[in-house]
């Protein structure tokens, strides 16, 4: 099998803890070959991973300038105020080092592109070889799922957010379990479109300390993955997004203090992690938004905005692929760069919460305490040059 991952094949276990399985051999039933049997829907998906190439799926970094996480406030009504690393150039236009999505997913990608190069290039490790199995088998059932998201699109947020793990995120993800807020009000164990029991289950899922960053989380997937679901007049913008319009950014500043509080907790309370550049999903019902935060190398990582629909009313398979790349972030991603270190532009997260970092560091856990709402409005930057890395 040719090997795209930078030598990842010689780690003694992988990001699950498990040790190297044997060769892989695909049969005629499994997802695997059935994929290949679509010769169009193979040459399609390698063309949506090369997108994860271009400025379209990239990330900026992040550097807290002021913030309120030395203070005990709930995720909603986290203040944080960031700058990007832009420059401007001697023409007057705005120039950025921007990360891929394929550089930061190294792993993940090279995955995908290796099994539409050749049907025989099927993960060996089993952790790898679950999360492209999930892949493929969402894109195979694609029109459905389209189908239970666009029925759920006057749904309040309680159901769209059930909606969403049921039908999608649970679906790309190798540990399929999830917890649902239980202070949704209304909540139901039945599935908004569809009326099927959900898997899930509703409970607790605040994390943090009350000393510092804490709060509840909309949807926990698997333990490991924040996401955070608004609806469709609460769409989530990032910094780096290319747009002259406003939009109401009530969640941004909880989506990056999630992030933070949830990477110093996974760092405290994993050991069998390859890297700790740990995700949060920020989606609405037309987009997405993905934060990455690494409490080892204080680096804060931000997503263009991400497309969820087509003009045509379709699910954009690309911001499909990029989700799974987050939620099974233990197996495709490939952590902090060397770039990315040396570039002397860090989220200065310590600086700012001084002697509380070691409360980051020490004493974070799961079920802390409540949150409440806050309404805060943001104005995406604009950038004219994109210095992809």
């Amino acid at each position: 099998m040719a090997d795209c991952s930078g030598g990842r094949d010689s780690r003694a276990i992988d990001s699950r803890g498990e040790p190297p399985s044997k060769k892989y051999k695909t049969t005629k039933d499994s997802v695997f070959d059935k994929y290949w049997d679509d010769s169009n829907a193979v040459e399609r998906l390698k063309k949506i991973a090369e997108l994860l190439t271009t400025r379209d799926y990239c990330f900026c970094l992040l550097k807290i300038l002021k913030c309120n996480a030395d203070k005990g406030n709930a995720f909603s009504q986290a203040y944080c105020e960031t700058s990007t690393n832009s420059k401007e150039t001697s023409a007057g236009a705005r120039s950025i080092d921007a990360y891929r999505f394929s550089t930061v997913f190294k792993h993940g990608y090279s995955m995908v592109m290796n099994y539409t190069n050749d049907r025989n290039n099927v993960p060996e490790r089993r952790g790898d070889r679950i999360a492209l199995e999930r892949l493929l088998n969402v894109l195979i059932n694609l029109k459905d799922i389209e189908e239970a998201l666009k029925n759920a699109q006057s749904a309040k947020e309680v159901d769209w957010t059930i909606t969403l793990a049921h039908h999608l995120l649970r679906n790309l993800a190798v540990n399929q379990t999830y917890v649902v807020d239980n202070h949704y009000a209304g909540r139901s164990c039945i599935c908004f479109c569809c009326k099927q029991t959900i898997t899930g289950s509703f409970g607790d899922t605040s994390i943090g300390c009350t000393a510092v960053w804490h709060g509840y989380l909309d949807l926990i997937l698997g333990s490991e993955v924040p996401v955070k679901a608004a609806e469709d007049d609460d769409e989530v913008v990032c910094e780096g997004n290319k747009s002259s319009s406003e939009f109401p950014a009530k969640h941004r500043d909880q989506l990056i203090a999630q992030t933070i509080v949830f990477s110093f907790l996974q760092k405290k309370e994993k050991s069998t992690y390859e890297n700790y550049l740990i995700p949060s999903i920020g989606i609405a019902k037309k987009q997405v938004v993905l934060f990455l935060y690494d409490s080892e190398h204080d680096i804060l990582l931000e997503s263009k905005l991400i497309k969820l629909w087509s003009p045509g009313g379709h699910i954009i398979t690309s911001a499909v692929l990029a989700v799974w790349l987050a939620i099974n972030f233990s197996f495709t991603c490939s952590g902090v760069t060397e770039h990315m270190k040396n570039c002397g532009f860090t989220a200065d997260f310590p600086k700012q919460v001084g002697k509380e970092l070691k409360v980051y560091e020490k004493c974070l856990r799961f079920g802390c305490g409540p949150g409440s709402e806050v309404k805060e409005m943001f104005e995406p930057e604009v950038y004219d040059i994109f210095n992809l890395h």
